[in-house]
């Protein structure tokens, strides 16, 4: 479980939640790139001005198959789509998870 957002550094990861709630991922308005991992300085993503759009986060349903680009794909070097894991609810608190990852 990565429960904060983040970039794969791999060329692409497939994922299919079977149960539970799927991955939650950001579109590239919604987010600021230099927040990521160390430049958060320690803060929650909430907290330090990564999500620049807390109305756009979004969520894949259960049982949608995602093709996520990472870090090394070829020409996507610093693009990578940044997701989370959902925070478990007390209606949800487990998933099922499926991923694949290129390498």
């Amino acid at each position: 479980m990565c429960p904060r957002f983040h970039v794969d550094r791999v060329p692409a990861r497939l994922i299919c939640c079977y149960g539970g709630m799927g991955t939650e991922w950001l579109p590239e308005y919604a987010l600021n790139r230099h927040q990521l991992g160390m430049g958060s300085s320690g803060l929650p993503d909430a907290e330090s001005g990564l999500i620049v759009d807390p109305t756009a986060i979004r969520k894949m349903p259960a049982y949608a198959v995602g093709l996520m680009k990472g870090e090394s794909w070829e020409g996507n070097e610093g693009y990578g789509l940044v997701h989370r894991s959902p925070t478990p609810s007390t209606e949800q608190p487990r998933r099922l998870l499926l991923t694949l990852d290129m390498l």
